[in-house]
């Protein structure tokens, strides 16, 4: 509506400035128009982005094409070449970290944290804690994580118990608890996740941060850090995460450099400790470096593993046509007796992997700031400050590369075929597959740029179905109302999208009698 209200008024002024006779007059009005055209277009793209990028993405038929976002424009690239000279491009170009401070604005988020532009050498510590410690721990923490997922889901639920074995929770907020509470265990140890007010901190940081970012990026600059300042109680939650947060890392740094902090008692034998230990191998870090550093990975860890889990569990109970299949599986394949390996349950590992390629909560991915111009070898110029981006919600959706995409089906999933003549293969595509293996899922980023903590967000996300289908029967009240609505390229859940939940077991012993 709004476009066609801009193209009106473009007309209008054409004809009048043409019955006018002034070249000039016309020339200032047409800027003018295409000026307005952009703004309006930009500021659509706040609140229907992801249409926006859909509909540009249909148009484009595999072409890159431009989006209008206030500040900045996005250039948007599907094609597989132009995808893989954006993955070989230097750190000095294309910038990652660019677009990190623009989304958290750490300055006023991070208590004036810098965070750079880019991350050299001195950053591998951290790749490198998650993507390879963090991952060979998981068996050993896996038995842990299972008993406390299954705990606090418990916990949050007798928090809501409207009767006697039965519950009503909202699915975003639960999930946010329960993979706040998880993380809080994993990063930071046991001592830590069984501090209440640091816990809070901790839960309520990502959720004020990205609110505190979006009042900064959309309002005047002249009061927007005051708006912003006002909506989060200045930065409370920020603020009492830091602290806490400052004393820890300081200890445990002071501890390295004394040689007396090697896993000495397991609460050095978490997360933070192992960002600790090969950061300040490769690099001598201040303690307000790691500390920014480590609010960085916490805020991303937390917010888009909410959401998956979220989109998942609702995904899950509108077509409850699978739980006996999930169920089943989970019988004959306990989770006790499981080693956190991708192949440990199939259907439920296939499950999550349509699941978060259907209803992808963001529709950009790969996101890169360009430091300074750059042309790609097709011709597309990419101008300083722009952004690079994949549309991955629409190649996700594309009919070319899924057939029936707006199918939801996990069946797709399950094999793919082998280079030999015979094209036959048993070998499941699985949810943790980063985007080398060419089956067009872009859930993870591009191969040398993918998501470094994958397997940990994955296990966690099966730990949290898992235990929903085993102990509890699950009904969404209202399975086809509307459930997230769009900021900006994300899709995010409503919180008033309710769950209710009963105990299997209760049924069970009802059931008996």
């Amino acid at each position: 509506m709004t476009s066609i209200l801009v193209y009106i008024t473009y007309a209008i002024v054409v004809i009048c400035a043409g019955t006018m006779g002034s070249t000039k007059v016309f020339q200032r009005l047409q800027e003018c128009l295409l000026w307005i055209r952009q703004v309006v277009c930009s500021f659509n793209y706040l609140f229907n982005g992801a249409d926006v990028i859909e509909s540009g993405y249909v148009k484009a038929k595999g072409k890159p094409f431009i989006i209008d976002t206030p500040g900045r424009k996005h250039h948007m690239i599907s094609i597989k070449s132009l995808m893989n000279e954006l993955n070989k491009v230097p750190v000095d170009v294309f910038s990652l970290h660019g677009v990190a401070k623009d989304f958290l604005q750490p300055k006023d988020t991070m208590h004036g944290f810098e965070w750079s532009n880019i991350r050299g050498v001195e950053g591998t510590g951290f790749v490198r804690a998650l993507r390879h410690i963090l991952t060979s721990k998981l068996p050993d923490i896996y038995p842990t994580l299972c008993s406390h997922i299954s705990h606090e889901l418990r916990t949050e639920l007798l928090n809501h118990e409207t009767s006697p074995g039965s519950y009503q929770i909202s699915l975003y907020d639960t999930a946010k608890s329960l993979v706040a509470k998880t993380n809080c265990l994993v990063f930071f140890g046991p001592r830590l996740a069984s501090d209440q007010a640091f816990l809070a901190a901790a839960a309520t940081f990502p959720h004020e941060s990205a609110l505190a970012a979006e009042i900064i990026r959309f309002m005047p600059s002249a009061f927007s850090r005051w708006v912003a300042r006002k909506a989060t109680k200045n930065y409370r939650a920020a603020t009492s995460f830091r602290a806490q947060l400052y004393d820890e890392v300081s200890q445990r740094m002071a501890h390295f450099r004394n040689g007396t902090s090697k896993h000495a008692g397991s609460s050095c034998n978490d997360g933070l400790q192992w960002l600790v230990e090969t950061s300040l191998a490769n690099q001598e870090w201040d303690v307000d470096r790691m500390v920014g550093e480590v609010m960085g990975i916490w805020y991303g860890s937390v917010h888009t593993l909410s959401i998956a889990v979220t989109y998942a569990l609702s995904d899950l109970y509108t077509r409850p046509e699978y739980i006996d299949d999930l169920r089943r599986e989970l019988a004959s394949t306990p989770l006790a007796t499981l080693h956190a390996k991708p192949e440990d349950l199939p259907c439920l590992d296939a499950f999550l992997k349509e699941s978060a390629r259907l209803s992808a909560f963001e529709s950009t991915s790969v996101r890169r700031q360009a430091l300074k111009p750059y042309v790609f070898q097709s011709g597309l110029r990419v101008d300083t400050g722009d952004w690079v981006c994949v549309p991955t919600r629409s190649v996700m959706r594309d009919p070319d590369r899924f057939p029936e995409p707006m199918k939801f089906d996990p069946y797709r999933h399950r094999s793919t075929a082998s280079a030999d003549d015979t094209g036959a293969s048993t070998r499941q595509r699985y949810f943790v597959d980063s985007n080398k293996e060419g089956d067009g899922t872009l859930i993870w980023g591009l191969s040398r740029i993918s998501c470094p903590g994958r397997f940990y967000a994955a296990l966690v996300m099966k730990l949290v179905v898992a235990t929903f289908v085993e102990d509890y029967e699950c009904e969404l009240p209202q399975p086809c109302a509307k459930r997230s609505y769009q900021w900006r390229s994300s899709i995010i859940p409503r919180r008033n999208v309710f769950l209710h939940v009963r105990d299997r077991s209760n049924l069970s012993s009802t059931s008996s009698i």
